[in-house]
């Protein structure tokens, strides 16, 4: 009865523990309208998109947003894979050897990463039941630098708030 009973235990903990994960509380799909402002804060256009979490295996998610733009649709059919060495880190895995690190400040998924002159952070809040994402690019090229510190012209913010479908 007490082995039983120990096993229950360890079993509860662990499924509280995983339902906790970041990830984990994202699971299923979830759509809004994206809407993106250029440097001067004016919005340039929007779009509809459906993103949608599930999960693969005990560390390990589909990580999909559908950008539904009659003109260009976008799929974004991403992999998030928590890192075995580091609580709270994740890789999002772009299938082309491309993994950005991610990592968990609370309610949010954050990253802070560069492809071709630009700097771009990417956040993912969860706020009880609506999730708003946020990724802000900035002109590596264009750095103003004042007594050795380095700023940088924000190009454009591309934001939506999610509301759960499923």
């Amino acid at each position: 009865m007490k082995l039983i009973t120990l096993l229950l235990t360890i079993f509860s903990l662990t499924t509280a523990h995983s339902q906790n994960r970041f990830p984990d509380r994202c699971i299923g799909a979830w759509k809004g309208v994206m809407t993106i402002q250029n440097q001067s804060g004016k919005t340039v256009d929007s779009v509809p998109v459906v993103f949608t979490v599930a999960k693969l295996d005990a560390n390990s998610w589909t990580w999909k947003m559908e950008y539904k733009s009659e003109k260009y649709p976008i799929i974004k059919d991403y992999k998030l894979i928590a890192d075995s060495q580091q609580e709270n880190v994740y890789r999002t895995d772009e299938g082309d050897g491309i993994a950005i690190r991610e990592q968990v400040f609370g309610s949010r998924l954050m990253s802070f990463f560069e492809t071709d002159n630009i700097l771009l952070t990417a956040t993912y809040e969860l706020r009880d039941t609506t999730l708003y994402f946020e990724v802000v690019a900035a002109n590596k090229g264009a750095v103003e630098t004042h007594n050795g510190v380095g700023s940088y012209p924000i190009t454009n913010v591309q934001s939506v708030v999610l509301t759960h479908i499923e």
